[in-house]
């Protein structure tokens, strides 16, 4: 029916090509008009995210944890946690610090 490329005006099929876009993981991204100045949409493909558009996803993630796991650092350090209690939340913040580090040098 549609396809990846598929250039078109705005009509009265519009509602059926944006379902067809949601149901097949495209989207419908508006394009250079044409001579006449009428708005014109192609359907495209969902861009994969950049190596850097995943770094930083994934550094936001991390962040997330360890923010996460502040309150066991706050609760340790005013000694309402055993160096035992936390030792497995410290040694996994080291971990999402380690990799946020890796994560900084993609370009």
């Amino acid at each position: 029916m549609y396809k990846i490329g598929d250039i078109f005006y705005e009509d009265e099929h519009y509602g059926e090509r944006a379902q067809f876009c949601n149901e097949n993981g495209l989207v419908i991204v508006e394009i250079a008009p044409d001579e006449e100045g009428n708005r014109r949409f192609q359907i495209q493909a969902i861009p994969s995210p950049s190596a850097k558009e995943q770094a930083e996803q994934e550094i936001a993630e991390l962040k997330r944890a360890l923010a996460d796991t502040d309150y066991k650092a706050i609760k340790y350090a005013e000694g309402l946690l055993t160096a035992e209690e936390y030792e497995q939340t410290k040694r996994q913040r080291a971990v999402w610090r380690a990799r946020i580090n890796e994560l900084e040098a993609v370009e």
